[in-house]
């Protein structure tokens, strides 16, 4: 299940806040949204709080209305390293987490100027305008969609992962039997079609003790595994590992 939360000021935008967060709810499940970051448990280090949550999400959203930056050019709040929205915009950004602005109540993008240099890369992150009028069903049809889109994304699985597929499909597969009535030329390709198996499987299993290099006993495990498939250079990696031990 995805998880999405939302950054807000409260004095900012929390009606609409309050409407995008229910639309949400009801596209991508109950559980899936989160909103009130700094709801902290008192007594607990919010920094460590606010990157725990956003360590957990796979998307963020930042609703910038009027007055996110604060009440007025002589007030930045965002100036502030404690405050709680700069350090959730922040965590987001270190953490290179997917992070859409959200402009709502005919809110712009705040300039680079204003912002502090922490923050100056949040200008550059495509938003996404919702209006509380008339198209407010349309908007948040179009933040839906992104948010889909980035999941997607999101959903690729790693190198080491897709490889453990492979292996995974291509070792639970079963043996291929021969066909009575099947023609000899598909005979002779059996040996081969085992032998080029063979060579894929002990490669997935090399690209693994690679991956696993740091931890010996992890590595030993993957290139024998390899070796016993035919892999040479499995074979090489075993016996290097094995006087390293």
């Amino acid at each position: 299940m995805p998880r999405i939360t939302i950054s807000y000021r409260r004095d900012d935008s929390l009606d609409i806040t309050g409407r995008i967060f229910d639309r949400l709810a009801g596209h991508f499940g109950r559980e899936a949204v989160f909103r009130d970051i700094d709801s902290i448990p008192p007594g607990a280090d919010f920094r460590r709080h606010i990157d725990r949550v956003l360590d957990e999400s796979d998307i963020i959203l930042a609703i910038v209305g009027p007055r996110w930056i604060g009440p007025d050019n002589e007030q930045l709040r965002l100036t502030s390293p404690a405050d709680p929205v700069r350090l959730e915009i922040e965590t987001a950004l270190r953490k290179d987490k997917p992070l859409i602005p959200v402009l709502v109540s005919r809110a712009v993008m705040p300039h680079p100027d204003v912002l502090p240099d922490s923050l100056r890369d949040f200008v550059y992150r495509n938003a996404v305008q919702v209006d509380s009028s008339q198209d407010f069903e349309v908007h948040v049809g179009r933040l839906i969609r992104s948010i889909e889109r980035l999941l997607r994304i999101g959903e690729k699985r790693t190198p080491h992962e897709a490889v453990q597929g492979v292996i995974a499909a291509i070792e639970a597969a079963p043996p291929t039997e021969a066909t009575p009535n099947a023609e000899p030329p598909i005979d002779l390709l059996a040996p081969v079609l085992r032998w080029v198996i063979r060579r894929v499987i002990g490669l997935g299993l090399v690209v693994i003790g690679r991956l696993c290099e740091p931890d010996y006993a992890k590595a030993m495990r993957w290139y024998r595994k390899a070796a016993d498939h035919g892999n040479a250079y499995a074979k090489s990696r075993l016996a290097a590992l094995t006087e390293l031990q």
